[in-house]
């Protein structure tokens, strides 16, 4: 899902308790319900469900008919779906058999419960339908009601816990239905838009019913219905295993000239992801894209639901039926499985099909979104919407890690990588977690990512740079001292990229720190007039440069190495008259810290340090300059 304007309503979860008084709002990962409750010891196989839509009309009627196999030991008493109470139960039926009386939970008013008439048992494969109508709630999005060039639309966006708001279904990230049979009946003259493949339209007096088939398995939240007067018109796309599937466009009158012109485009997308990732994963039904008002798009799977046809959008959903809808994210914890995916094939569209350029570019405007200073890209709080579908933390820095992953790793280990994971048996059509896509960066690459991905992913924040650079006549120091901006991180164990500009010409080198502080010698009498830290942006970070006087003119140091104290003689033609030395260590961790206005010289007790490597900075408003010290012995 891409959002192109801020959601101007309260998270859903706050509005449905406002409204129902009593609701429970269940900790983790399912709101509304506890699916671990004995009615939801369950696994939902099919859905076939009928819905009656007219789009100028705010209303839903219909069945859901839901076939299910009991999977606890003990025999299914009652049963368990996700569904609002604005929403009006006629009739519930099971195999067949009409029920007198149905309620909602005493601890979860969102929460329908069956009571069945005779137990169901494990591994028998039962069914129910529920009919119902209703004014679903508004919430802007999930069952919306809107207008284009005169005519009504209706569009449903259930992402994440909108479903339970216009149908009754299992709401959760457990498992997906097998399949599905989609009826919608709607007023002649509407196009209804849906999952899978369409093999029916039959006219009944005024209304046209659309039967759309999904055989492949589908999350709940991907499941979405559009309607209004839409026109169609079809090109097909081949893979690279030789055959071709339907690309479906339904668009607005208004729209068809402008939105027909661009969607050649969606051709060119579909052929790179086909050779980044392999071939499409709903090819035997179709991809398609239904227009519609909200500010952004919806991956609704095989039919994405766009504003319009711009490139990033296109490119951004349509990833998206790779990472999101054939593999989906096991918990909304790892939202950037899918949405990290997206915005980094956004980048990976403008590379292949623009070119270099208009892909750094993008990356440069991309940066300052993804530093986020203290969030970390794994959600910790998945009650609140607006934490889930963070665009600085879940889409552009989870997009931003992947490139830096790329860069590590190399392009035929980073590939390969997605490639296993995309066709992983285990994992295709079904739901994955950070640790798997972790996994197989491992496999192919042979490195430990532990700390990257606690670095990157489950923690917070990113590496700022103070970068102090000297030279003498044949060689230029640099000191690196690394800073987390969040203290879940205490070292981001990454290289740094350095372009050292000579004049004319310039000359790229990688260091890689291993400390917060750390200095690297360059061996060279070439001029040096400035250098720019991280130039290809590999990954967020910020940094600071400063350049100090010639390696021997500010100070005297002595003795160094050094037992009991250092003296620090300051030349004050070099040295601002006002400062402050930090002592550091080599983690960055302040030892002291010593006012040096008016003084000629400073004298330090190391006495009381351990053996090893420290850090002398001298800070003034205007300077800045670092010396290493190195203490032996233990001192008197």
């Amino acid at each position: 899902m891409l959002k192109f304007k801020l959601r101007l309503f309260a998270p859903l979860y706050l509005v449905i308790n406002i409204l129902l008084p009593g609701t429970v709002m269940a900790s983790g990962d399912v709101i509304f319900a506890s699916h671990h409750k004995p009615e939801f010891q369950y696994s939902l196989k099919y859905y076939r469900t009928h819905w009656n839509i007219d789009p100028a009309e705010y209303f839903i009627s219909g069945s859901v008919t839901s076939y299910f196999k009991p999977t606890s030991s003990g025999s299914l008493k009652s049963i368990g779906f996700d569904c609002s109470t604005l929403l009006n139960i006629d009739s519930i039926y099971y195999n067949g058999q009409k029920l007198n009386h149905t309620a909602y939970s005493t601890s979860d008013s969102n929460e329908l419960l069956i009571h069945l008439p005779q137990a169901a048992l494990p591994s028998m494969l039962d069914s129910t339908t529920i009919y119902y109508h209703g004014i679903p709630f508004d919430d802007g999005e999930s069952f919306h009601q809107d207008s284009h060039g005169g005519a009504p639309i209706i569009t449903t966006l259930s992402e994440p816990y909108g479903a339970l708001l216009w149908w009754p279904c299992r709401q959760d990230l457990t498992e997906k239905a097998d399949s599905m049979d989609i009826f919608i009946t709607v007023p002649a003259g509407n196009l209804a838009g849906s999952n899978g493949v369409l093999v029916g339209a039959d006219t009944s007096g005024s209304n046209i019913t659309y039967h759309w088939k999904e055989r492949y398995p589908i999350a709940t939240y991907l499941v979405g219905v559009a309607v209004t007067n839409y026109v169609q018109f079809t090109q097909y796309s081949k893979t690279s295993l030789g055959d071709s599937f339907p690309v479906v466009n339904y668009v607005y009158p208004e729209s068809l000239p402008s939105l027909r012109a661009m969607a050649p485009a969606t051709l060119q997308m579909l052929h790179l992801y086909d050779s980044l990732y392999g071939p499409y994963p709903f090819r035997k039904e179709k991809y398609g894209q239904a227009q519609w008002n909200w500010g952004g798009g919806m991956e609704h799977q095989t039919m994405s639901f766009v504003v319009d046809y711009s490139f990033h959008l296109v490119c951004h959903e349509m990833a998206h039926q790779w990472f999101g809808d054939k593999i989906t994210c096991g918990s909304w914890k790892d939202i950037w499985l899918n949405e990290g995916f997206a915005v980094f094939n956004e980048g990976m569209s403008l590379e292949f099909l623009q070119g270099e350029g208009a892909y750094f570019q993008w990356i440069a405007t991309e940066l300052p979104v993804a530093n986020d200073p203290h969030g970390s890209i794994y959600v910790t709080d998945t009650t609140n919407t607006g934490t889930i579908f963070s665009s600085v933390l879940s889409y552009a820095k989870a997009g931003y890690v992947l490139r830096t992953l790329r860069w590590l790793l190399g392009d035929s280990a980073f590939f390969s990588a997605i490639r296993q994971y995309q066709a992983d048996t285990n994992l295709a059509y079904n739901f994955a977690n950070t640790g798997d896509i972790e996994y197989y960066f491992e496999k192919t690459s042979g490195k430990n990512l532990t700390k990257f991905f606690n670095d990157w992913i489950y923690s917070a924040g990113y590496p700022h740079y103070d970068v102090i650079w000297q030279q003498n006549a044949n060689a230029i120091q640099l000191n690196i001292n690394q800073t987390p901006t969040d203290s879940s991180v205490s070292f981001f164990d990454i290289p740094v990229d350095i372009q050292l500009n000579f004049g004319d010409t310039d000359s790229l080198i990688i260091v890689h720190p291993t400390t917060n502080y750390s200095i690297f010698t360059i061996n060279t009498n070439r001029k040096l007039s400035s250098l720019v830290v991280t130039p290809g942006l590999w990954y967020p970070s910020d940094n600071t440069v400063f350049k100090a006087g010639a390696l021997s003119t500010p100070v005297e140091v002595y003795p160094n190495p050094a037992t009991n104290q250092v003296t620090i003689n300051f030349n004050r033609q070099e040295i601002s008259s006002n400062g402050t030395v930090i002592l550091v260590n080599t983690s960055g961790k302040v030892i002291n810290s010593y006012p040096t206005d008016g003084l000629s010289y400073l004298q330090i007790n190391t006495s009381g340090l351990a053996p090893g490597v420290y850090f002398a900075n001298f800070v003034s408003p205007t300077q800045k300059y670092t010396w290493k010290i190195i203490k032996i012995g233990q001192g008197n």
